[in-house]
């Protein structure tokens, strides 16, 4: 799967004017042919930088619904009121590498308030037929937490050594049950071995943002997509 990631950010004095094009934004994403799930996340530490991640069935899917007539009078809303004037807008490219999802299955975005954990992870060359093992294994431990909605692992497409880690929870509290809170034993077993194997070792730093989740939707047939996704995942 395709995963098309936007960081922007929305000007303090139109931030009314911007949720409300957001959520009609998602709303017409929704409908299109090949999205499996579409997420606005917001940072907690910069309450003005927000990312749009969308997850594809393929980059031609994208490519299709960014060319309607539909998805091009929604999105240029933004540009005409500049509602995001003065920011950066950051494009990156992502291939679904692995999801799983917790307790409540691939239907928990519908009601969650959400709060993800979204960190970019440089991993060496040398070190990543250790660290795709691990990075499977840790997310089969947090699929068992309570209050997890989903880890999933994103590979760069234009950086080979470069992937995006995103746990979702059903809220704030939850994730505290994790390493920013007490680790439990289980936690703290499948992270050890990437201090035993020294994974990490000349890497550069990761990049963690703590995000709320400002809404989400599937497309017509996303949760289908996503159960074929996890259905279709082999050992590594």
């Amino acid at each position: 799967m395709y995963l098309h990631h936007i960081q922007f950010g929305v000007v303090p004095a139109k931030f009314d004017i911007w949720a409300a094009h957001a959520h009609n934004n998602l709303s017409v994403m929704a409908r299109m042919q090949g999205l499996v799930l579409m997420r606005i996340l917001r940072d907690r530490d910069d309450p003005n930088r927000f990312f749009s991640i969308r997850l594809w069935r393929s980059k031609e899917d994208s490519d299709r619904a960014l060319a309607t007539p539909e998805v091009h009078l929604v999105t240029k809303t933004n540009p005409e009121l500049g509602l995001s004037e003065g920011f950066p807008t950051v494009y990156k490219e992502y291939r679904l590498l692995d999801i799983v999802f917790g307790r409540e299955g691939v239907e928990g975005y519908r009601s969650a308030e959400g709060f993800t954990n979204h960190i970019e992870v440089h991993v060496p060359p040398q070190k990543q037929s250790l660290w795709h093992p691990y990075r499977r294994n840790c997310a089969s431990v947090w699929a068992r937490q309570p209050g997890l909605l989903s880890y999933e692992v994103a590979a760069d497409l234009n950086d080979p050594d470069l992937f995006l880690v995103m746990r979702t929870f059903r809220d704030h509290e939850s994730s505290l049950r994790g390493p920013e809170g007490e680790p439990n034993e289980e936690i703290k077993l499948s992270v050890k071995p990437a201090t035993d194997l020294n994974l990490y070792e000349g890497a550069r730093g990761s990049v963690y943002a703590a995000c709320d989740l400002f809404d989400a939707v599937y497309g017509p047939d996303g949760t289908d997509a996503l159960r074929q996704f996890m259905a279709n995942l082999q050992p590594v």
